[in-house]
């Protein structure tokens, strides 16, 4: 066998505890077909070979990442805006401020990622006014930490039909102000899934910046060693970036990805048994759909974890409050009982 590459002249650490390092390798149509040194190796050479000299350096296996949101990470650097979780309430309003400001009117600003601690503050009308002031031009949708929850200003909540007499969403909250019930702009767990379902609807090039997002994404990946990767809620958008990436020969990563069987913060448009019944179409060289994202409760530190103990009393959620489960103990019974037989992991 005529290999396409050989590297020589390296260091080469294998994982293989019999045999922890080599000094060179062959590869032929991307898989390597041999390591061992310099003289075993040189076998697999031809005519046509192409020889890297490492002249020393080293080599290891690719770094295998096993929870990420790539595309999420892509969008981030691309195309939001960046607030730090420990910037104060006056700090996030001047960023959002000075955002907006190059950015043209009408166009959502969407980031993060705000500090938990600042709820108390934004469960306040004040809080999405002093926002409103910050973005009179521009509908603004920011996540917090845990990524399970959303500040929007006013103009986000117009684009998204929430009035003062909307109903909350199950397992989510439209914080309002007790007086008027006017809603704050703090929307708790699913009814973030408002939120991102309106700033997909109305991006006129959403497939695009998914695109261009996850294969951003792939490429900080590779820059630090990542060759293979489990997206932890593999939304149908990025599977179908990750697809046109890999049918076009541009995919530089290995992708398991977690279908969502639920819906969440996220808001996806397809999930459950909708969304795995597909799996087999995004299937691909480097893609794997073999895993299925369930979603078992909020997070600590909004309070929105289901926990034995209850939480200090808040104005929000009062006295013994525990939080609350997002899936029953039978329903996951079902979704393993499910993803056993379809062969998938959960």
């Amino acid at each position: 066998m005529q290999a396409d590459t050989i590297i020589t002249n390296g260091r080469l650490y294998t994982v293989d505890p019999q045999r922890r390092w080599s000094q060179a390798l062959a590869i032929k149509d991307g898989v390597i077909v041999a390591v061992g040194s310099e003289l075993e190796v040189a076998a697999y050479g031809g005519a046509g070979t192409r020889v890297v000299d490492l002249r020393g350096a080293m080599v290891l296996p690719g770094i295998v990442d096993v929870h990420n949101h790539h595309t999420r990470g892509g969008q981030a650097e691309l195309y939001e805006i960046n607030v730090s979780p420990t910037m104060r309430f006056e700090q996030v309003c001047e960023a959002v401020r000075a955002y907006a400001a190059r950015t043209p009117p009408g166009e959502w600003i969407v980031g993060g990622i705000w500090g938990s601690d600042l709820v108390s503050r934004l469960e306040h009308l004040e809080a999405r006014r002093a926002l409103d002031a910050a973005s009179p031009d521009h509908p603004v949708m920011l996540r917090d930490d845990s990524q399970h929850n959303r500040w929007v200003n006013a103009r986000a909540l117009d684009l998204m039909g929430i009035v003062a007499d909307t109903p909350d969403p199950p397992q989510g909250t439209i914080v309002r102000d007790p007086q008027s019930g006017e809603a704050v702009g703090l929307l708790l767990e699913k009814a973030s899934a408002i939120a991102e379902r309106t700033v997909r609807r109305t991006i006129a090039d959403g497939a695009e910046r998914d695109l261009a997002s996850t294969r951003r994404a792939v490429a900080i990946l590779n820059s630090y060693g990542v060759t293979a990767f489990q997206d932890a809620n593999t939304m149908l958008p990025f599977l179908t970036a990750l697809r046109t990436l890999d049918a076009a020969g541009s995919l530089t990563a290995w992708c398991v990805a977690s279908l969502p069987a639920l819906d969440s913060t996220y808001g996806p448009d397809v999930y459950g048994d909708a969304l795995l019944a597909m799996r087999e179409e995004y299937r691909s060289r480097h893609v794997r759909p073999d895993f299925v994202k369930l979603f078992m409760d909020g997070v600590p530190t909004t309070r929105t974890a289901a926990m034995l103990d209850p939480y200090i009393a808040t104005a929000l959620n009062g006295c013994c409050y525990r939080g609350d489960a997002l899936i029953s103990i039978p329903e996951l019974v079902r979704w393993i009982a499910k993803c056993e037989k379809l062969g998938m992991a959960a």
